[in-house]
């Protein structure tokens, strides 16, 4: 099971049995925005509890809980990490009452560290890509694809991406927004 983590704002935790509650206020998003293959629909009580005990079971998870109100506005999922370094996973899900305040980077920056001991970045805050300027040897990448926001990795000359592989650029579709860079 991963251990807790906690940031300034966030408490990253297993699933507990009473997560289904919440999941719950999320079922109608949740039924629309995530195909039945990863997620299987949620109609009732019943069903968000055999989720949540899938979770628990699969122990490859954190509920993401907002500090300022002790509230579970997510997840974080990862696959690989600490015992896989060459190859690992991750996804998140967070309320949309929650986006654009950062969340998914403190997030994703207190995961990496725990999975790979101890790296860190080489700023708190993201820095905006403009295009103009070349990327650190690694850093954590923020991208915009048609409809929707993902993270990528980049570390000298190739993009690690859990949607698209190993690449030698980014997708055409895809524009970099912002990046984290990660020191060795």
């Amino acid at each position: 099971m991963y251990p807790l983590l906690e940031t300034e704002r966030l408490i990253l935790r297993p699933w507990q049995k009473e997560d289904a509650v919440r999941l719950m206020d999320f079922a109608e998003v949740l039924n629309t925005t995530i195909p039945d293959n990863e997620m299987p629909q949620i109609r009732s009580l019943a069903d968000a509890e055999w989720i949540v005990e899938d979770n628990i079971k699969d122990d490859n998870q954190w509920v993401i809980v907002y500090k300022p109100n002790n509230l579970m506005i997510g997840w974080f999922g990862m696959a690989g990490g600490k015992t896989i370094r060459e190859k690992a996973a991750i996804w998140i899900w967070l309320d949309e009452a929650y986006w654009n305040r950062g969340i998914y980077g403190e997030a994703l920056q207190k995961v990496v560290h725990f999975s790979f001991y101890g790296l860190k970045t080489a700023t708190k805050a993201r820095l905006k890509y403009t295009g103009e300027a070349e990327l650190p040897d690694c850093c954590i990448l923020s991208i915009m694809l048609p409809g929707y926001g993902h993270w990528s990795l980049y570390y000298k000359g190739k993009f690690y991406d859990p949607e698209f592989g190993v690449l030698d650029k980014l997708p055409e579709q895809a524009k970099l927004r912002y990046y984290w860079e990660v020191v060795l």
